[in-house]
């Protein structure tokens, strides 16, 4: 599913793939394929869902109101309501860095940022002038207003 997200993607795409290698990192990635493992290690990102892993999705992710940082916490019915909704699509990228960084131990995997608005090429170039936001005062010269 994230290949085919990149693919579509008209702009730039970054794809992480984790593959093990056995001279440098041997072993650097057990904790996401280990089965007694795996739940707790990947978060799995979906778009309007809340963001919840673990065995029964025991684990969530919150925003500390008091220091703004993400945190990773047991969800029980205090702070079910505290549990961040991924959107993928928000205006500000500011979660989606953070939940990229949480910890070395905890794999967040999905798209962290997707971008409905375009891309600065696509804004830039428009069918028919040189640029978008000038106006052509010469054969190959435009004049921004």
């Amino acid at each position: 599913m994230v290949l085919s997200e990149a693919v579509r993607h008209r702009g730039t795409s970054f794809v992480e793939i984790y593959q093990n290698c056995p001279i440098f990192n041997d072993g650097a990635f057990d904790a996401v394929k280990d089965v007694d493992t795996r739940d707790e290690a990947i978060i799995g990102l979906e778009h309007g869902k809340p963001i919840r892993f673990g065995n029964s999705g025991c684990l969530g992710l919150i925003r500390n109101h008091e220091t703004g940082s993400l945190e990773i916490v047991e969800v029980n019915e205090p702070n079910l309501s505290d549990v961040l909704i991924h959107d993928t699509y928000a205006d500000d990228p500011t979660t989606a860095f953070a939940s990229s960084r949480l910890t070395d131990y905890v794999n967040p995997s999905g798209t962290h940022r997707g971008n409905l608005s375009g891309t600065h090429f696509g804004h830039v170039r428009v069918p028919g002038r040189a640029f978008a936001g000038c106006e052509r005062v010469g054969r190959n010269l435009c004049r921004f207003r």
